[in-house]
């Protein structure tokens, strides 16, 4: 009779507890999981609106053509640095930060 309350006993103190743990610590994954991925997601969204925004206002057509008023020789070794990728870049990224500022989904 003794083995009985003490596998009960057992039961309540040891077995649901750790039962509450793990599914504690499943929720907190999945919860953790979600908002990785809805992140990515409206990251990938924001870098398209971004992308829009800078079209429509023409600030890539007006960067191309103040490129083009450098001297040749500038040029050239500009762009074998990369520079001017690497400018449209960071442009890139500083609208779409404006853009994930102004909406706060995420």
């Amino acid at each position: 009779m003794q083995e009985l309350f003490d596998s009960i006993t057992l039961f309540f103190t040891n077995d649901i507890y750790q039962f509450v743990v793990d599914v504690w610590s499943w929720l907190i994954y999945e919860i953790t999981l979600f908002k990785v991925k809805a992140s990515i997601a409206f990251m990938t969204i924001s870098w398209d609106v971004a992308k829009q925004l800078l079209i429509d206002l023409g600030i890539t057509a007006k960067l191309s053509q103040a490129i083009g008023f450098i001297p040749a020789d500038v040029k050239s070794n500009l762009e074998f640095f990369k520079i001017f990728t690497g400018l449209d870049l960071i442009l890139q990224a500083f609208v779409t930060k404006f853009v994930m500022k102004v909406s706060k989904i995420v």
